[in-house]
């Protein structure tokens, strides 16, 4: 197994990402990881996660989306003006540019390629998957968003948002408040429609790519009923009793894995079989 780091071309700014090989030299499918909100490549347990599937044969590709608020330090949010002037829409398109990037890269099978996306960043993974569905075999997602409308939480307070121009998050690990722009908001208002998460899963079901979503009974941040709106639009719905929105991992990773991560990971890998 080998891991390479790689910078893919994207929109206006090109993403951050790393590459782990499986050992061999046959054409390997790939995995392409997004992360949730205020999440980012280096977190928990994603650098765990591209291993083991690498040790079970699949490539996979981890990236920072370009607005995450990650700069040159890869555990740190130092570009919060960035983070402040993300969308919907950008990072539906940047998980298309990291389609587009991992189906080209050598030793890749272009036509076995797995979207796996994390809370907020599964929502991208399936609405960038129904965009194209022909260039991709499945999606997987852990805690996965299943409606925009509800903007991260915040629906209640769209009045402040919009008269101020953002609305201020604490992250709850860095202790940092950070700004989300208005401008989050006018993409949801103009682009409803094709951010609709649901109509994208019944989207890739009807064009055979299976979809599937694991979801924590115990999970407060993305509640399961979530995960019941993507069985009603078609995903397969893997229950995880107990699990929470992170299947019990944290940030540094714990030496010991959880047995929920464990099992949001064999899950994960038979999804991602043929």
């Amino acid at each position: 197994m080998s891991i390479e780091r790689l910078t893919l071309p994207a929109l206006d700014l090109p993403l951050d990402a790393r590459l782990h090989r499986p050992a061999g030299t046959a054409p390997a499918p790939l995995v392409i990881l997004a992360h949730g909100f205020k999440g980012f490549m280096e977190w928990g347990p994603w650098s765990w996660v591209a291993e083991r599937l690498a040790e079970q044969g699949l490539a996979c590709l981890r990236f920072n989306f370009s607005h995450n608020g990650i700069g040159a330090e890869p555990e740190v949010f130092t570009e919060l003006r960035r983070f402040e002037d993300n969308t919907f829409t950008r990072e539906v398109g940047e998980v298309r540019a990291a389609l587009r990037a991992g189906k080209a890269l050598p030793g890749i099978d272009p036509a076995r390629i797995i979207l796996l996306g994390h809370s907020l960043g599964g929502a991208m993974a399936l609405l960038a998957g129904a965009q194209a569905p022909e260039e991709v075999s499945a999606v997987v997602t852990w805690a996965g968003v299943a409606a925009l409308d509800g903007l991260l939480g915040f629906a209640d307070q769209i009045d402040t948002w919009r008269a101020q121009g953002y609305l201020e998050v604490r992250n709850a690990r860095t202790g940092q408040v950070m700004r989300m722009g208005a401008g989050l908001l006018e993409d949801w208002e103009r682009h409803r429609e094709a951010l609709d998460v649901p109509a994208a899963v019944r989207t890739l079901v009807q064009a055979g790519r299976p979809v599937t979503a694991l979801q924590g009974t115990g999970d407060t941040s993305v509640p399961p009923r979530h995960g019941q709106q993507l069985a009603e639009a078609g995903a397969r719905l893997v229950l995880i009793e107990g699990a929470d929105h992170t299947f019990g991992a944290r940030h540094p990773f714990q030496p010991e894995p959880p047995s929920a991560l464990r099992q949001a990971l064999a899950e994960t890998l038979k999804a991602s079989r043929p």
